[in-house]
C-alpha cells in the first residue's frame, strides 16, 4: 500500500512524494525525504528570486532608455564633450550620462564640473554607440547633459533618495 508523505508545489511544477511499505521499515526514509523536500523548497526559492531580480534589471535598463529618449524629444540638450563642458560651467546642466567607453581622464573631468556644480552624473551601461542610439542618433554619442529634462522624470529617478 502506498501512502502520500506530502505535495510539493512550485510554479508550475507539481511533485507527489510517496512512501511504499518497505520504504516505511527502513529509518533511512524520513531522513531521505526530509532531505529532497528541503533541497526542493531552497531550489524553487532561487528560481523564484534569481527570476524576480532579472525581471526587475531588465526594467531598469529599459526604463533608462525610455526616460531618456522622453527627456530627448520634450526637453533640452547638449550633446558632446564641449558643449557638455559649457554647460557644466554656466550651471545649465542638470544631469551628465557618460557612455561606458568614454576616455578616463575626460569622465573624471567633466565628474570633477558636476562636482562643482552640483549636477547629477549617471555612468551608462553601454558604449557610445547605444547611447547614441538611445538618443535617436546615427552617430556615436559620448557625453550628453540634460539641461531642461521635459516632461521625463529621469532626473527624480535617478537622484540619491
Amino acid at each position: 500500500m502506498l501512502k502520500v508523505l506530502f505535495i510539493c508545489c512550485c510554479s508550475q511544477k507539481v511533485f507527489l512524494v510517496v512512501s511504499h511499505p518497505f520504504l516505511d521499515s527502513n529509518p533511512f526514509s524520513f531522513l531521505f525525504f526530509s532531505f529532497f523536500f528541503f533541497f526542493f523548497f531552497l531550489s524553487s526559492l532561487l528560481h523564484l528570486f534569481t527570476f524576480t531580480m532579472a525581471k526587475k534589471k531588465s526594467k531598469q535598463g529599459e526604463g533608462i532608455n525610455a526616460k531618456l529618449s522622453l527627456a530627448i524629444k520634450s526637453g533640452k540638450y547638449v550633446l558632446g564633450y564641449k558643449s557638455t563642458r559649457k554647460a557644466l560651467r554656466s550651471g545649465e546642466a542638470k544631469l551628465v550620462i557618460l557612455a561606458s567607453n568614454t576616455p578616463t581622464l575626460r569622465k573624471s573631468e567633466l565628474e570633477y564640473y558636476a562636482l562643482l556644480s552640483k549636477t547629477l552624473v549617471e555612468h551608462y551601461k553601454n558604449d557610445n554607440i547605444a547611447l547614441g542610439t538611445a538618443v535617436g542618433r546615427y552617430h556615436r554619442v559620448g557625453v550628453l547633459a540634460i539641461t531642461d529634462p521635459g516632461d521625463s522624470d529621469i532626473i527624480m529617478s535617478l537622484a540619491p533618495q
